[in-house]
């Protein structure tokens, strides 16, 4: 089991959180945590860089759908950028994957 790792990141209007290990039922409540503490004081965005991320869950893929709703409750978009293909393909046999803004690439300022 590798742990939940989050790195934080402000650019202007932006923060990036680099999020890398695990993110499932054990894991959820440190991402919940941070994030709810981003969005307080996050301006425009929130990108999530997941591509660090080597497993994640029904739990973690709840625990993004919950901060997304989150996110809009504070008037900020909320966007996954790096998505390993197995989080993709959770996303898209979930349904789920219309509903969350992908970056295809991300660059060292957190933007595509």
């Amino acid at each position: 089991m590798a742990p939940l790792h989050l790195t934080t990141r402000d650019h202007g209007d932006t923060v990036t959180v680099s999020v890398s290990g695990e993110l499932d039922i054990a894991t959820i409540d440190v991402l919940r945590a941070h994030l709810l503490d981003v969005l307080e004081r996050a301006g425009g965005e929130v990108v999530l860089e997941m591509s660090g991320l080597s497993f994640i869950d029904a739990a973690g893929l709840g625990a993004l759908v919950a901060l997304r709703g989150q996110a809009r409750l504070h008037a900020t978009r909320l966007l996954l950028a790096g998505v390993p293909a197995p989080m993709a393909r959770l996303l898209r046999i979930t349904g789920l994957e219309g509903h969350f803004l992908t970056l295809r690439r991300q660059s060292p300022e957190g933007r595509p």
